[in-house]
């Protein structure tokens, strides 16, 4: 890169330039490497679908517990923290890893 106007100081093109190569699309095998780490928490939230809904699920329901005016405002409060709404959330989190895992598949093309 060459100087600036003044001596030893980049000028602003320079500057500009030398922004725009640092954020530039890194080399195949940082984009294979991004594709692997999607394939892999795509997997890992897969998997660990139910205790991810479960965790949010009764923080809703002790929400709801602390505060009982949110829980009059919100119909589906009674719902939160029982089975049927863990497995709901457990299907909508599979759904999500597979989506991920799916990005990074893509991306490996």
């Amino acid at each position: 890169m060459g100087k600036g106007p003044i001596c030893g100081v980049l000028s602003v093109t320079e500057m500009f330039r030398h922004l725009i190569r640092s954020c530039m699309i890194l080399p195949v095998t940082s984009h294979k490497a991004l594709a692997f780490s999607f394939i892999a928490i795509g997997i890992l939230v897969f998997v660990l679908a139910r205790q991810i809904s479960t965790l949010k699920s009764s923080a809703w329901a002790r929400f709801y517990q602390r505060h009982p005016q949110a829980a009059e405002k919100n119909p589906l409060s009674v719902h939160a923290g029982t089975e049927r709404s863990i497995r709901l959330g457990a299907v909508m989190w599979r759904i999500v890893g597979a989506a991920i895992a799916l990005n990074g598949l893509i991306r490996l093309r």
